[in-house]
Protein backbone atom coordinates (compact mmCIF):
# COMPACT_ATOMS: atom_id res chain seq x y z
CA UNK A 1 0.00 0.00 0.00
CA UNK A 2 1.26 3.37 -0.99
CA UNK A 3 2.02 5.30 1.68
CA UNK A 4 3.35 8.70 0.62
CA UNK A 5 3.18 11.48 2.84
CA UNK A 6 0.35 13.48 2.76
CA UNK A 7 0.87 17.26 2.58
CA UNK A 8 -0.16 18.20 6.72
CA UNK A 9 -0.67 22.13 5.52
CA UNK A 10 -3.40 21.24 3.11
CA UNK A 11 -4.52 17.92 4.69
CA UNK A 12 -8.11 17.97 6.15
CA UNK A 13 -8.73 14.96 7.90
CA UNK A 14 -9.83 11.35 6.81
CA UNK A 15 -13.45 10.45 4.88
CA UNK A 16 -15.37 7.63 4.87
CA UNK A 17 -17.64 6.56 1.54
CA UNK A 18 -20.45 3.97 1.63
CA UNK A 19 -21.72 3.76 -2.58
CA UNK A 20 -24.30 1.13 -2.00
CA UNK A 21 -28.00 1.03 -3.54
CA UNK A 22 -28.75 -0.99 -0.97
CA UNK A 23 -29.42 0.76 2.91
CA UNK A 24 -26.44 0.18 5.23
CA UNK A 25 -27.56 -1.27 8.52
CA UNK A 26 -25.52 -2.26 11.21
CA UNK A 27 -23.61 0.77 11.21
CA UNK A 28 -22.18 1.20 14.77
CA UNK A 29 -18.89 -0.97 14.09
CA UNK A 30 -18.63 1.33 10.85
CA UNK A 31 -18.73 4.38 13.38
CA UNK A 32 -16.60 3.58 15.44
CA UNK A 33 -13.83 2.72 13.01
CA UNK A 34 -14.44 6.07 11.55
CA UNK A 35 -14.70 8.03 14.77
CA UNK A 36 -14.35 10.81 14.86
CA UNK A 37 -14.87 10.70 11.41
CA UNK A 38 -18.40 9.81 9.58
CA UNK A 39 -20.10 8.04 7.20
CA UNK A 40 -20.96 9.74 3.80
CA UNK A 41 -23.82 7.51 1.95
CA UNK A 42 -24.44 7.69 -1.58
CA UNK A 43 -26.75 5.16 -3.73
CA UNK A 44 -25.38 7.07 -7.08
CA UNK A 45 -22.16 6.59 -8.14
CA UNK A 46 -22.38 9.81 -10.50
CA UNK A 47 -23.47 11.92 -7.36
CA UNK A 48 -20.48 10.18 -5.00
CA UNK A 49 -18.29 11.20 -7.73
CA UNK A 50 -18.75 14.90 -7.75
CA UNK A 51 -19.06 14.97 -3.89
CA UNK A 52 -15.42 13.44 -3.98
CA UNK A 53 -13.90 15.81 -6.38
CA UNK A 54 -15.66 19.06 -4.89
CA UNK A 55 -16.12 18.54 -1.52
CA UNK A 56 -13.22 16.07 -0.25
CA UNK A 57 -10.13 17.29 -2.16
CA UNK A 58 -8.06 17.58 1.08
CA UNK A 59 -9.15 14.83 2.76
CA UNK A 60 -8.25 11.00 2.66
CA UNK A 61 -10.81 8.82 1.36
CA UNK A 62 -11.70 5.36 2.27
CA UNK A 63 -14.58 3.97 0.07
CA UNK A 64 -16.69 0.87 0.30
CA UNK A 65 -18.56 0.48 -2.81
CA UNK A 66 -20.60 -2.51 -4.08
CA UNK A 67 -19.54 -4.74 -6.80
CA UNK A 68 -21.77 -3.16 -9.89
CA UNK A 69 -21.49 0.32 -8.58
CA UNK A 70 -17.44 -0.02 -8.14
CA UNK A 71 -17.36 -0.67 -11.66
CA UNK A 72 -18.80 2.42 -12.49
CA UNK A 73 -16.88 4.58 -10.31
CA UNK A 74 -13.51 3.63 -9.70
CA UNK A 75 -11.91 4.04 -12.91
CA UNK A 76 -12.75 7.47 -13.06
CA UNK A 77 -11.72 8.81 -9.40
CA UNK A 78 -8.58 6.21 -9.11
CA UNK A 79 -6.03 8.66 -9.86
CA UNK A 80 -7.59 11.16 -7.26
CA UNK A 81 -5.07 11.98 -4.80
CA UNK A 82 -7.74 12.43 -2.02
CA UNK A 83 -9.07 8.69 -2.80
CA UNK A 84 -6.57 6.53 -0.51
CA UNK A 85 -8.09 2.54 -0.68
CA UNK A 86 -11.23 1.11 -1.88
CA UNK A 87 -13.32 -1.94 -1.04
CA UNK A 88 -15.40 -4.19 -2.83
CA UNK A 89 -18.24 -5.40 -0.48
CA UNK A 90 -20.35 -7.72 -2.93
CA UNK A 91 -21.73 -11.62 -2.96
CA UNK A 92 -19.61 -12.12 -6.55
CA UNK A 93 -16.39 -11.89 -5.24
CA UNK A 94 -14.78 -13.94 -8.35
CA UNK A 95 -16.56 -11.56 -11.07
CA UNK A 96 -15.35 -8.83 -9.13
CA UNK A 97 -11.20 -9.70 -8.18
CA UNK A 98 -9.79 -8.91 -11.60
CA UNK A 99 -10.83 -5.60 -11.32
CA UNK A 100 -8.40 -5.32 -7.86
CA UNK A 101 -5.82 -6.19 -10.05
CA UNK A 102 -6.27 -3.06 -12.31
CA UNK A 103 -6.35 -0.65 -9.94
CA UNK A 104 -4.10 -0.75 -6.95
CA UNK A 105 -5.91 1.13 -4.43
CA UNK A 106 -8.45 -1.31 -3.83
CA UNK A 107 -7.43 -2.91 -0.78
CA UNK A 108 -9.99 -6.07 -0.81
CA UNK A 109 -12.56 -7.73 -2.36
CA UNK A 110 -14.85 -9.47 -0.10
CA UNK A 111 -18.37 -10.99 1.08
CA UNK A 112 -17.65 -10.56 5.04
CA UNK A 113 -18.58 -8.25 7.51
CA UNK A 114 -15.22 -9.12 9.47
CA UNK A 115 -13.28 -9.53 6.71
CA UNK A 116 -14.19 -5.67 5.41
CA UNK A 117 -13.76 -4.39 9.04
CA UNK A 118 -10.26 -6.34 9.60
CA UNK A 119 -9.03 -4.68 6.54
CA UNK A 120 -9.76 -1.54 6.95
CA UNK A 121 -8.61 -1.61 10.25
CA UNK A 122 -5.42 -2.26 9.45
CA UNK A 123 -5.45 0.15 6.93
CA UNK A 124 -6.68 3.26 8.94
CA UNK A 125 -4.18 2.65 11.18
CA UNK A 126 -1.27 2.23 8.52
CA UNK A 127 -2.74 5.84 7.56
CA UNK A 128 -2.48 7.07 11.18
CA UNK A 129 0.96 5.80 11.88
CA UNK A 130 2.26 7.28 8.46
CA UNK A 131 0.25 11.10 9.54
CA UNK A 132 1.49 11.00 13.08
CA UNK A 133 5.62 10.05 11.92
CA UNK A 134 5.44 13.05 9.68
CA UNK A 135 4.03 15.16 12.67
CA UNK A 136 6.89 13.51 14.79
CA UNK A 137 9.36 14.24 12.20
CA UNK A 138 8.19 18.46 13.08
CA UNK A 139 8.23 17.89 16.67
CA UNK A 140 4.58 17.98 16.79
CA UNK A 141 4.72 15.18 19.66
CA UNK A 142 1.24 15.93 20.75
CA UNK A 143 -0.50 15.11 17.54
CA UNK A 144 1.69 12.41 16.39
CA UNK A 145 0.65 10.67 19.98
CA UNK A 146 -3.45 11.54 18.75
CA UNK A 147 -2.88 9.69 15.41
CA UNK A 148 -0.75 6.83 16.89
CA UNK A 149 -3.80 6.22 19.57
CA UNK A 150 -6.15 6.13 16.94
CA UNK A 151 -3.99 3.90 15.40
CA UNK A 152 -3.79 1.42 18.30
CA UNK A 153 -7.43 1.84 18.87
CA UNK A 154 -8.21 0.61 15.43
CA UNK A 155 -6.05 -2.37 15.95
CA UNK A 156 -7.37 -3.10 18.79
CA UNK A 157 -10.88 -2.57 18.30
CA UNK A 158 -11.40 -4.24 14.94
CA UNK A 159 -8.76 -6.11 13.83
CA UNK A 160 -7.82 -7.74 17.55
CA UNK A 161 -4.14 -7.82 16.66
CA UNK A 162 -2.06 -6.95 19.47
CA UNK A 163 0.89 -8.30 19.13
CA UNK A 164 2.98 -8.61 15.50
CA UNK A 165 5.69 -6.52 13.84
CA UNK A 166 3.35 -3.57 13.23
CA UNK A 167 2.04 -3.48 16.17
CA UNK A 168 5.05 -4.35 18.29
CA UNK A 169 6.36 -0.93 16.39
CA UNK A 170 3.00 1.05 16.96
CA UNK A 171 3.44 0.53 20.51
CA UNK A 172 6.95 1.92 20.57
CA UNK A 173 6.20 5.05 18.74
CA UNK A 174 3.05 5.77 21.54
CA UNK A 175 5.85 5.35 24.31
CA UNK A 176 8.56 7.48 22.38
CA UNK A 177 5.67 10.23 22.12
CA UNK A 178 4.37 9.81 25.52
CA UNK A 179 7.92 10.71 26.76
CA UNK A 180 8.12 13.65 24.08
CA UNK A 181 5.09 15.24 25.62
CA UNK A 182 6.05 14.96 28.75
CA UNK A 183 9.19 16.73 28.10
CA UNK A 184 7.53 19.46 26.25
CA UNK A 185 5.15 19.81 29.05
CA UNK A 186 7.89 20.26 31.31
CA UNK A 187 9.74 22.24 29.16
CA UNK A 188 6.32 24.66 29.22
CA UNK A 189 6.20 24.58 32.59
CA UNK A 190 9.91 25.91 32.66
CA UNK A 191 9.28 28.64 30.56
CA UNK A 192 6.13 29.07 32.14
CA UNK A 193 8.51 30.04 35.12
CA UNK A 194 10.78 32.13 33.13
CA UNK A 195 7.87 34.30 32.07
CA UNK A 196 6.82 34.76 35.72
CA UNK A 197 10.11 35.90 36.45
CA UNK A 198 9.99 38.31 32.77
CA UNK A 199 6.97 39.38 34.50
CA UNK A 200 7.86 39.98 37.88
CA UNK A 201 11.24 42.00 36.74
CA UNK A 202 8.90 43.64 34.17
CA UNK A 203 6.65 45.09 36.29
CA UNK A 204 9.41 46.29 39.07
CA UNK A 205 11.40 48.32 36.11
CA UNK A 206 7.50 49.48 35.45
CA UNK A 207 6.91 50.89 39.03
CA UNK A 208 10.09 52.18 38.86
CA UNK A 209 9.65 54.49 35.79
CA UNK A 210 5.70 55.55 36.39
CA UNK A 211 6.88 58.10 39.07
CA UNK A 212 4.61 61.11 39.07
CA UNK A 213 6.62 63.85 38.27
CA UNK A 214 5.25 67.76 37.07
CA UNK A 215 7.37 67.41 34.66
CA UNK A 216 7.63 64.16 32.64
CA UNK A 217 11.08 62.08 33.62
CA UNK A 218 11.97 62.01 29.62
CA UNK A 219 11.92 65.63 28.97
CA UNK A 220 13.91 66.47 32.17
CA UNK A 221 16.27 64.37 31.58
CA UNK A 222 17.32 65.94 27.91
CA UNK A 223 17.28 69.38 29.07
CA UNK A 224 20.02 67.99 31.84
CA UNK A 225 22.20 66.55 29.55
CA UNK A 226 21.46 68.99 26.60
CA UNK A 227 22.21 71.89 30.22
CA UNK A 228 25.48 69.05 30.32
CA UNK A 229 26.43 68.87 26.61
CA UNK A 230 26.38 73.12 26.50
CA UNK A 231 28.96 73.16 29.74
CA UNK A 232 31.76 70.72 27.93
CA UNK A 233 30.89 73.02 24.61
CA UNK A 234 31.79 76.18 26.51
CA UNK A 235 34.85 74.61 28.38
CA UNK A 236 35.94 73.21 25.44
CA UNK A 237 35.56 76.63 23.54
CA UNK A 238 37.08 78.60 27.03
CA UNK A 239 40.77 76.19 26.61
CA UNK A 240 41.05 76.82 22.83
CA UNK A 241 40.90 80.39 23.12
CA UNK A 242 43.21 80.44 25.90
CA UNK A 243 45.49 77.93 23.75
CA UNK A 244 45.40 80.02 21.11
CA UNK A 245 46.05 83.55 22.99
CA UNK A 246 49.38 81.38 24.39
CA UNK A 247 50.60 80.38 21.01
CA UNK A 248 50.33 83.87 20.06
CA UNK A 249 52.36 85.46 22.69
CA UNK A 250 54.86 82.80 22.02
CA UNK A 251 54.79 83.74 18.08
CA UNK A 252 55.38 87.15 19.05
CA UNK A 253 58.43 86.57 21.12
CA UNK A 254 59.63 84.62 18.62
CA UNK A 255 59.38 87.86 15.86
CA UNK A 256 60.86 90.41 18.32
CA UNK A 257 63.92 88.20 18.45
CA UNK A 258 63.76 87.26 14.85
CA UNK A 259 63.73 91.20 14.61
CA UNK A 260 66.42 91.66 16.80
CA UNK A 261 68.57 89.09 14.84
CA UNK A 262 67.73 91.57 11.80
CA UNK A 263 68.92 94.53 13.50
CA UNK A 264 72.55 93.44 14.08
CA UNK A 265 72.76 92.08 10.52
CA UNK A 266 72.09 95.17 9.66
CA UNK A 267 74.53 96.33 12.02
CA UNK A 268 76.67 93.89 10.26
CA UNK A 269 76.16 94.75 7.03
CA UNK A 270 76.20 98.82 7.58
CA UNK A 271 80.01 98.09 9.29
CA UNK A 272 81.12 96.43 6.29
CA UNK A 273 80.31 98.89 3.81
CA UNK A 274 81.92 101.85 5.85
CA UNK A 275 85.26 99.29 6.66
CA UNK A 276 85.64 98.97 2.97
CA UNK A 277 85.12 103.04 2.58
CA UNK A 278 87.84 103.62 4.83
CA UNK A 279 90.67 101.46 4.09
CA UNK A 280 89.72 102.41 -0.19
CA UNK A 281 90.00 106.43 1.26
CA UNK A 282 92.65 105.92 3.56
CA UNK A 283 95.02 104.05 0.78
CA UNK A 284 94.49 106.74 -1.72
CA UNK A 285 94.75 109.49 0.66
CA UNK A 286 91.25 110.95 -0.20
CA UNK A 287 89.90 112.03 2.42
CA UNK A 288 89.02 115.71 4.50
CA UNK A 289 87.75 116.47 8.21
CA UNK A 290 84.17 116.41 6.98
CA UNK A 291 84.38 112.99 6.10
CA UNK A 292 86.13 111.72 9.41
CA UNK A 293 83.20 113.43 11.20
CA UNK A 294 80.98 111.23 9.05
CA UNK A 295 82.58 108.20 9.70
CA UNK A 296 82.99 109.19 13.56
CA UNK A 297 79.35 109.85 13.75
CA UNK A 298 77.69 106.55 11.54
CA UNK A 299 80.25 104.15 13.61
CA UNK A 300 78.55 105.95 16.71
CA UNK A 301 75.07 104.70 15.23
CA UNK A 302 75.92 101.97 14.22
CA UNK A 303 77.79 101.04 18.10
CA UNK A 304 74.59 102.53 19.60
CA UNK A 305 72.63 100.32 17.34
CA UNK A 306 74.11 97.19 18.37
CA UNK A 307 74.28 98.00 22.23
CA UNK A 308 70.52 98.28 22.37
CA UNK A 309 70.02 95.20 20.91
CA UNK A 310 69.26 92.22 22.98
CA UNK A 311 70.80 89.44 21.31
CA UNK A 312 70.40 85.72 21.62
CA UNK A 313 72.08 83.14 19.86
CA UNK A 314 69.93 81.82 17.33
CA UNK A 315 71.03 77.70 17.14
CA UNK A 316 69.71 77.89 21.10
CA UNK A 317 66.33 79.47 20.46
CA UNK A 318 63.69 76.41 20.70
CA UNK A 319 60.05 76.09 21.61
CA UNK A 320 59.11 73.78 24.83
CA UNK A 321 56.41 71.92 24.95
CA UNK A 322 54.71 70.11 27.86
CA UNK A 323 52.51 66.78 27.43
CA UNK A 324 52.08 66.41 30.96
CA UNK A 325 49.12 67.73 30.61
CA UNK A 326 46.62 65.15 31.81
CA UNK A 327 42.99 66.08 30.11
CA UNK A 328 40.99 63.42 31.26
CA UNK A 329 41.36 65.08 34.89
CA UNK A 330 40.35 68.52 33.69
CA UNK A 331 36.94 67.91 32.32
CA UNK A 332 35.33 64.89 33.70
CA UNK A 333 31.62 63.85 34.54
CA UNK A 334 30.53 62.57 37.93
CA UNK A 335 27.58 61.20 39.43
CA UNK A 336 25.83 62.73 42.21
CA UNK A 337 22.86 60.88 44.30
CA UNK A 338 19.42 62.79 43.83
CA UNK A 339 16.47 61.30 45.73
CA UNK A 340 12.95 61.19 44.05
CA UNK A 341 10.53 60.10 45.99
CA UNK A 342 11.19 55.98 47.14
CA UNK A 343 13.36 56.00 43.98
CA UNK A 344 17.45 56.91 43.82
CA UNK A 345 18.38 58.12 40.34
CA UNK A 346 21.82 59.36 39.09
CA UNK A 347 22.34 62.94 37.94
CA UNK A 348 25.13 63.58 35.74
CA UNK A 349 26.97 66.75 36.21
CA UNK A 350 30.32 67.98 35.08
CA UNK A 351 33.02 69.18 36.88
CA UNK A 352 35.94 71.40 35.18
CA UNK A 353 39.74 71.66 35.95
CA UNK A 354 41.00 74.65 35.01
Amino acid sequence: MDLSNIDLSKFDGLAFIWLDIETITGTGVYDTLSSPDTWFVHKNPDVCEDFICSDLKNKQIFLITSGSLGHKIIKSIHHLPQLHSVYIYCQDIARHTPLASEFKKIRSVCNKTQSLISQLAIDVAHICVNIGDQHSRLNKHKQALVWYERAFEKIKQHNGLTKNEFVNALKSKINISTLECQRFQQHRQQLGEGMNEVKYQHELLRQLLDVPTPLSSTEKDDKHIAATIKKIDEWERKNIQQIKTVAERVRQQLQKQINEINKVNKVKHDFRLINDELRQRQSEDDYVEADLQQWLERLQQLKHQLETTTISDTSQIDVQITDDIDWSSMVKLVESDVSKTWVRTREISMVESL
